[in-house]
């Protein structure tokens, strides 16, 4: 009986272990979106079940009867338990196993790193990495692709073989002698001006013959058209053939390169693409970098690294690359104000999207569940008429509809009174309930006339000092008080203002008193937007 006693101890303690070492794992997305996460941030929590024995060691028969687990656990045993303890000499007791759920938070699948930011091409909706390699993803990968084979780039959104095209480079390029668009986001025809000497047409596909006879300028050369002889081009260049001027393929969509690349010009025709400050990647597939991907962004203990964006310095860099000087082009101001609007929010949708809220009005307190029976019906009503053309129903729309009608004038009425009363001597929410009781008043039209604006301002303006000097006099005489005042004729119109130049300083110094917990004007641009603009 010993040896069996030993090997049945020898058992449960196994059984013991194994549960220990058993965990129970349960995905639940909880961010995607929310929870402070952004569209391309995810993170799972995943649930994990705790074993562990409780902790006092009680005779077999009485932990049958008393022995409990810790609030907020779960008794995973019945009966007596386990024999596991030592209650005296030669004398074992017995313990309930507990379980505890607990939730640990993991990335979700194909995305990686502390921050949980999401693989390449995954942000834009498209599969990770086109879905043509895989990404090493988790908390402890590296965010990069390892691409199929007959795929390469950043994303794999590159076709190894550089003639084919489509999502899994299954296709062949209609582009023959010239350079193909090609890859996972390619169309298969030729890129502008990418034709080899002596071929053109969209696919590179039309041939022309070359001559010797005619001589051609600098960076042109002769070919033949049926019997005429003529200067073209070279590749790289455009022109008539007499002159020719280098190409800049990045004027034509970017050189092709990705939104969040810049193209650099590398030669006559030639270019390439380059992500960036703030991104990673080939210059066709650019992703953000994530300070807090590393070393918690360097931020102090204790605290948590919190990824808003790209970030200062690219969006600085993007505006230092838009052509301000297209500006000078237009006289009128309001012009200039337009364009100057429209480069700068395109630049600031790449970095900072508008977030739309929508606004929930408040209920009517006096509107209760029987008002809102009472307009279900109205409703209905409604609905039926219209199906029905029916004049019974017609009627009986309109009765509800007086109803619901005389119903609210009553409920508001008696509302009002019950605020009124209930404010009695607080004289702040007395006049609230009051001034939400008054008709609101209507706007004056707004001034579209700047000439008549203008002039309502200098009125304005110009007769303050005039106003306030008079009301002193009167004042002072009220008071047998002596005091000079000199009557001055008002200023015509036209000397009573005027512009002058503004410089750059004072307009720096304007922004910089800017509060930046102000809410946004009517441009929806935020103080601090503008301020990380300035120099």
């Amino acid at each position: 009986m010993r040896q069996i006693r030993d090997i049945s101890q020898i058992m449960e303690l196994l059984y013991l272990v194994s549960l220990f070492l058993l965990c129970f794992w349960t995905s639940e997305t909880f961010a995607n979106g929310s929870n402070g996460q952004t569209a391309s941030k995810c993170i799972t929590s995943k649930a994990v079940f705790h074993i562990f024995p409780t902790s006092h060691c009680l005779m077999c028969p009485l932990n049958a009867i008393i022995g409990r687990c810790p609030l907020g656990t779960v008794k995973i045993t019945s009966g007596m338990g386990l024999r596991r303890c030592i209650l005296g000499s030669n004398i074992y007791g017995c313990v309930h196993l507990c379980r505890r759920k607990a939730y640990k938070s993991v990335c979700c699948v194909d995305h990686w790193g502390p921050d949980c930011q999401s693989c390449p091409s995954k942000e834009s909706g498209q599969l990770a990495c086109f879905g043509n390699g895989q990404c090493y993803d988790s908390v402890a990968g590296n965010g990069t692709c390892q691409c199929n084979a007959g795929f390469e780039g950043f994303a794999c959104e590159l076709c190894t073989n550089k003639s084919k095209v489509g999502v899994k480079c299954s296709h062949d390029c209609t582009c023959k002698h010239g350079v193909c668009d090609s890859g996972v986001l390619g169309v298969g025809t030729c890129t502008p001006f990418s034709c080899k000497q002596g071929y053109h047409g969209k696919n590179c596909d039309q041939y022309a013959k070359s001559c010797d006879i005619k001589k051609c300028s600098k960076n042109s050369h002769c070919y033949k058209n049926k019997n005429t002889m003529l200067c073209t081009c070279n590749p790289g260049y455009t022109g008539d053939g007499v002159v020719c001027t280098e190409i800049d393929p990045c004027k034509f969509s970017n050189g092709l390169c990705g939104k969040n690349a810049v193209c650099n010009k590398t030669g006559p025709g030639q270019h390439e693409c380059v992500c960036h400050q703030g991104y990673r990647g080939d210059g066709v597939v650019c992703t953000a970098i994530d300070p807090c991907q590393t070393n918690n962004g360097n931020c102090p203990n204790n605290t948590q690294c919190n990824y808003t964006g790209p970030g200062k310095e690219s969006f600085v860099n993007d505006l230092s690359l838009v052509p301000w000087s297209v500006l000078d082009v237009f006289d009128n101001v309001n012009d200039k104000l337009g364009l100057f609007n429209k480069l700068f929010t395109d630049i600031l949708d790449i970095h900072a999207l508008v977030k739309r809220i929508k606004l929930k009005s408040k209920p009517n307190p006096f509107v209760t569940h029987e008002f809102r029976a009472l307009m279900k019906t109205r409703d209905k009503w409604y609905r039926r008429a219209v199906k029905s053309k029916d004049k019974r129903d017609w009627n009986g729309y309109r009765f509800f509809r007086q109803e619901v009608k005389k119903e609210i004038r009553v409920a508001e009425k008696e509302y009002e009174r019950n605020e009124i009363n209930s404010n009695y001597g607080n004289s702040r929410s007395l006049w609230k309930t009051i001034n939400d009781c008054l008709p609101r008043k209507s706007r004056l039209p707004a001034q579209h006339n700047s000439s008549q604006l203008a002039d309502n301002f200098n009125k304005y303006f110009t007769s303050l000092g005039r106003s306030t000097a008079i009301k002193v006099c009167e004042i002072a005489k009220e008071h047998n008080l002596e005091i000079i005042y000199e009557q001055r004729t008002e200023n015509p119109p036209e000397i009573q203002f005027s512009f002058h130049e503004v410089s750059e300083q004072e307009v720096v110094k304007v922004i910089k008193d800017l509060p930046a917990n102000k809410a946004s004007g009517p441009d929806k641009l935020p103080v601090r937007v503008i301020k990380d603009c300035l120099p």
